[in-house]
C-alpha cells in the first residue's frame, strides 16, 4: 500500500535498510509488520529530502525509518528500560540536537558512535527506548535543583515504561511535604533514621509516614 506513495525504485534501493532495522527489533514485533512501519518512515523520508544539503538519501531516511518503527513497537509493546539507557539516550539525543545545529541535518549513527564513543548497536537500542519516555525528563520538582522523575527511579530496578509514566503522575498527586519526603528517600538514598533526624521526628513517624504516602501513590497508580 504504502509502495504506491513513492518511486518503486526508492523502495528497492532501500528495502535492504528498511530489513536490517527490522532485524535489530524482532523480539518486539512480527517482521513484516516492522517493515510495513518502516515504509511509512521511507516515505516522510522522501518527502522532506532536500539534496541540496548533499547527504545520502539512505543516511537521510535512516532516523526516518528507525522512529516509525520504534513508534509501532511503542504502541504495540511493554518496552522495558533501565535508568542507565535512559540517560544515554538523553545524551544522544542531545548531541543530535547540538550537531543538526550546526550542520543543518541529523547525525547517522557512525556519526553519534564515533563521536561518543559508543557502539553502534548500543546507539541504535539507547534511540528506540528514548522515544517511548521522552517526557520522563519533564522537571517534576524545582526548588532550587531540578529533579525528574528518572530521578527518584531507583537504579537497580528495571521498570516499563507505562509503569514509569504511572509514576509520574503518582507523584503530581503528592503535598510538597510528601514529595519531598520521596525526593529524601529515594533520590538522596536518606535511611528512615536519617529522615527522621533532619524533620525532628521519631522514626516510627517516618515509617508510617512512607508507608502512607507509598499507599496514596499506589492507589493513584492502580486507579
Amino acid at each position: 500500500m504504502q509502495n504506491a506513495i513513492i518511486p518503486e525504485n526508492i523502495v528497492d534501493e532501500n528495502k535492504n535498510l528498511i530489513y536490517s532495522i527490522c532485524y535489530k527489533h524482532k523480539n518486539y514485533c512480527d517482521i513484516d509488520d516492522l517493515y510495513q512501519a518502516g515504509l511509512l518512515g521511507l516515505m516522510d523520508a522522501y518527502k522532506n529530502f532536500d539534496p541540496s544539503k548533499n547527504v545520502k538519501f539512505s543516511t537521510y531516511a535512516f532516523n526516518y525509518i528507525l522512529g516509525e518503527i520504534t513508534k509501532y513497537i511503542r504502541e504495540n509493546n511493554n518496552i522495558k528500560v533501565s535508568k542507565d539507557m535512559l540517560r544515554l539516550g538523553k545524551k544522544i539525543n542531545e548531541y543530535i540536537d547540538k550537531f543538526y545545529e550546526l550542520k543543518g541535518y541529523k547525525p547517522s549513527i557512525k556519526d553519534i558512535s564515533l563521536m561518543l564513543n559508543i557502539k553502534e548497536s548500543k546507539v541504535i537500542e539507547a534511540l528506540d527506548l528514548c522515544l517511548k519516555v521522552k517526557s520522563l525528563d519533564e522537571i517534576i520538582i524545582s526548588d532550587g535543583k531540578d529533579v525528574t522523575l528518572l530521578d527518584v527511579t531507583p537504579d537497580n530496578d528495571k521498570l516499563s515504561c507505562d509503569v514509569m509514566l504511572d509514576l509520574k503522575d503518582a507523584l503530581m498527586i503528592l503535598s510538597d511535604e510528601e514529595r519531598d519526603f520521596i525526593i529524601d528517600r529515594f533520590y538522596n538514598d536518606l535511611t528512615q533514621s536519617e529522615v527522621a533526624e533532619k524533620l525532628g521526628v521519631n522514626q516510627v513517624y517516618v515509617s508510617r509516614m512512607e508507608k502512607r504516602v507509598l499507599k496514596k501513590m499506589k492507589n493513584k497508580m492502580v486507579a
